[in-house]
């Protein structure tokens, strides 16, 4: 897997899981937590991958502006700091969360992906879509 894949990957794997937990809704409680702690587990792997590679990448996106992320080392230190606390919070409210932990955990995935894109975020565009 490249580097620039790996960048992908950590901000859209936490995203669609988080929003296919959240729109499942009681289908998936019991298999919530156990989804949620692995997407953050792979999603702290690849933020130590992209730490240590530090890529970047940019697409079109609207007219006359592009989606760029890119991992510089303040970035790195943001990424991987974020993907292991809430990796932590979701380890601990896999045992205590007990109403609706198929919601809280989708929104959780869903906020740590607009974290990871806000940190990696190079143009003002992909900045305020993250925000």
């Amino acid at each position: 897997m490249t580097a620039e894949l790996a960048l992908w990957a950590l901000v859209v794997l936490p995203g669609v899981v988080g929003a296919s937990l959240c729109l499942t809704g009681y289908r998936s409680q019991r298999i919530a937590a156990p989804v949620s702690v692995l997407t953050a587990a792979a999603g702290l792997a690849l933020a130590a991958v992209v730490a240590a590679a530090g890529p970047a990448v940019e697409v079109p996106f609207v007219a006359g502006a592009s989606f760029g992320l890119a991992v510089d080392a303040l970035s790195a230190l943001v990424v991987v700091t974020v993907a292991g606390v809430t990796l932590l919070v979701l380890v601990f409210a896999a045992g205590d969360v007990t109403g609706g932990p198929a919601r809280f955990h989708g929104l959780m995935l869903l906020f740590l992906a607009a974290v990871l894109v806000t940190a990696t975020a190079t143009t003002l565009v992909t900045l305020l879509l993250a925000w």
